[in-house]
């Protein structure tokens, strides 16, 4: 059993490679599983009897959580070596040790997969992905963090053969409210924009303010008829909402655009799901704006 100056020897911290982080709850308990944490163990012959799609989610998140790109069929050798390593593995205190901590041990003692990672304790990992994948004034993932997610996501939803529709949001009129009012109100605008989104859609959608006033949200299984609905809602409650206050006094209300796409339904992959959903933006602003249109 590892102590704990043996490792922060083993995980020599690395600042040459800041993409490489790795949130392993706290380093006392980074190698062995402690009762007092949530257990995502997936014993060997519970992975042998679960269906195809139970097997891939939990193989593509051990993977996606360690940053590794590899080809399929390199996926599924060191899938399979990584259950028979978490099975041979040596428990603590009757425990069996979960996968995500045999994942790590193999991936760094077994392969040279995890070379030199950078290892950091809980509120310093939670510090650095505030200021690395959220926008700090509203909350929202940002756009670097989007960008990255939707690729995974479109090949999820390939893969499980799932829909996704992208809404991309601009608001209307957005300029009057600095130059009226000033950009504090303008930054309120902003935040009461992003809360609306985020009570309106899933925790599993994925929400983002891209800079200035666009936003975008990538809705789970959610086809075209669908997506168009929940857009029509947004647009009523945002209208709805900016109306009120201070804003109601402006010369023309804040209103908002929304531009649509779906995959299958109209796109392949996620540059066609971006490319539709902008060409629809475009269409709803010309129109006039406080609208959602289509690809």
């Amino acid at each position: 059993m590892y102590s704990r100056d043996q490792l922060k020897l083993l995980m020599r911290r690395t600042p040459k490679r800041p993409a490489r982080v790795i949130p392993l709850f706290e380093l006392e308990v980074a190698v062995f599983k402690d009762q007092q944490l949530e257990s995502v163990e997936t014993p060997l012959d519970t992975v042998a009897h679960a269906d195809k799609a139970r097997h891939e989610i939990e193989r593509d998140h051990i993977f996606r959580f360690f940053r590794l790109n590899l080809e399929p069929r390199e996926v599924e050798y060191h899938w399979q070596r990584l259950l028979l390593h978490q099975a041979r593995f040596p428990t603590a205190r009757g425990h069996k040790i979960d996968l995500r901590t045999a994942a790590f041990d193999y991936f760094l003692n077994e392969t040279d997969l995890l070379v030199d990672p950078l290892v950091m304790e809980r509120e310093a990992l939670r510090q650095t992905e505030l200021m690395a994948y959220f926008d700090h004034l509203t909350g929202l993932h940002n756009y670097a963090y989007f960008e990255s997610e939707i690729k995974t996501e479109v090949a999820r939803a390939k893969r499980y053969d799932t829909s996704l529709c992208l809404l991309l949001v601009d608001l209307d009129d957005f300029k009057l409210v600095n130059d009226t009012l000033g950009h504090r109100a303008g930054n309120e605008v902003l935040r009461e924009v992003g809360r609306i989104l985020h009570k309106r859609l899933r925790s599993s959608d994925l929400i983002s303010r891209f800079g200035g006033d666009e936003f975008a949200a990538l809705l789970h299984r959610t086809d075209a008829e669908d997506g168009q609905r929940v857009a029509d809602s947004l647009c009523e409650s945002i209208d709805q909402q900016l109306r009120a206050g201070k804003l109601g006094q402006l010369e023309r209300p804040v209103t908002a655009s929304l531009g649509m796409s779906a995959l299958p339904n109209q796109a392949e992959d996620e540059v066609q799901l971006f490319e539709l959903a902008d060409k629809a933006l475009y269409r709803a602003k010309r129109a006039g704006g406080n609208r959602a249109v289509f690809a």
